[in-house]
């Protein structure tokens, strides 16, 4: 139990304290997210312990108008909406994806190109496949966006066919802050580099946080030789 109190919950505190793991709260010498607390200490039940002139008369509840702005500023209400975002997380397998250090959460888009030819969909199909299962695992809708020249743009996940020796290669690696997705096997090799990925890192058993770090290959040079790196 949260117990929010000021002085007047001194005479009350102990006789909670035989039924309860108690964590004690007192606005007037405390700065930081009550919301917080809650979240990261698995709260089940708050108990507000006050003086009924110290609740009317601050500003902790929200019972003060702010007239200029039309609100009533609560004390209470700091970090709630960054812990409620953070309680939605926590619901999900996968808690954060990171490139390089950098949240697939932040400002991260999937690259597709915009060249209508027949292999235009396979790139689409893998890219909408990676969006599902980071929506069905993480809880939040990564955006894809059509483009053909990707060179200069940072966070990213994009699929390509180049830089590749010969034919019958994958390499899915860090690059900079991107993550690309170099595949030339069969016609549908964006396919079949996203399948690998997904089953290798998102499938069934996929939970936590991980990081695909500045150094992190998978690559497959045929003959069933694989490297991956970092292990």
């Amino acid at each position: 139990m949260l117990v929010i109190k000021d002085s007047f919950a001194h005479a009350v505190i102990p006789f909670l304290a035989y039924h309860y793991d108690l964590i004690i709260l007192d606005y007037r010498s405390f700065d930081d997210s009550a919301a917080k607390i809650v979240f990261e200490e698995n709260i089940d039940r708050i108990l507000f312990l006050h003086n009924i002139g110290n609740i009317s008369e601050s500003n902790i509840y929200g019972l003060i108008k702010d007239e200029e702005n039309n609100t009533y500023p609560g004390i209470l209400q700091y970090g709630v909406e960054s812990t409620l975002k953070n309680y939605i997380i926590s619901q999900y397998p996968i808690r954060n994806i990171f490139v390089n250090n950098n949240s697939i959460r932040e400002d991260y888009i999937i690259v597709v190109p915009t060249d209508e030819n027949d292999t235009r969909k396979y790139y689409i199909n893998a890219a909408e496949s990676l969006q599902r299962v980071i929506t069905e695992k993480m809880g939040f809708d990564i955006e894809i966006v059509k483009t053909d020249d990707w060179s200069e743009l940072d966070k990213i996940i994009v699929f390509t066919t180049e830089g590749l020796p010969a034919v019958g290669f994958i390499k899915i690696a860090t690059e900079g802050n991107n993550l690309v997705f170099r595949c030339n096997i069969g016609a549908d090799s964006p396919g079949y580099a996203i399948n690998i990925f997904i089953s290798k890192y998102l499938g069934k058993n996929a939970a936590g946080s991980f990081n695909f770090g500045d150094n992190f290959i998978y690559s497959d040079i045929g003959d069933n030789v694989i490297m991956i790196k970092p292990n």
